[in-house]
């Protein structure tokens, strides 16, 4: 949580989905633009790692839409209108 708290604020993303995967992971869907979407990024490995948590973070820019249930979600500024959803991939 601290993490995703982390992603949040420091980029204009909106966390759609959080899943546990294999091998103790989590899998975030994240929405928003591309720049924004690395700069969490960013945060989130900056964060894990001063907690002491390995990450390996991957972005998907423009997921195909069939990778994923159809969501709309809602605006978090006025420059998101245009954005596509990312993906990101993180083991913890």
């Amino acid at each position: 949580m601290v993490v995703v708290d982390a992603m949040e604020k420091t980029a204009g993303v909106r966390v759609l989905q959080t899943e546990l995967n294999d091998s103790p992971g989590v899998c975030l869907k994240l929405y928003g633009p591309l720049a924004d979407i690395q700069m969490a990024t960013r945060a989130a490995e900056e964060t894990a790692h001063a907690m002491g948590t390995a990450v390996i973070a991957h972005v998907i820019p423009g997921p195909s839409p069939f990778s994923q249930p159809p969501m709309k979600p809602r605006s978090i500024s006025a420059r998101s209108s245009s954005s596509r959803p990312c993906s990101i991939r993180r083991k913890l």
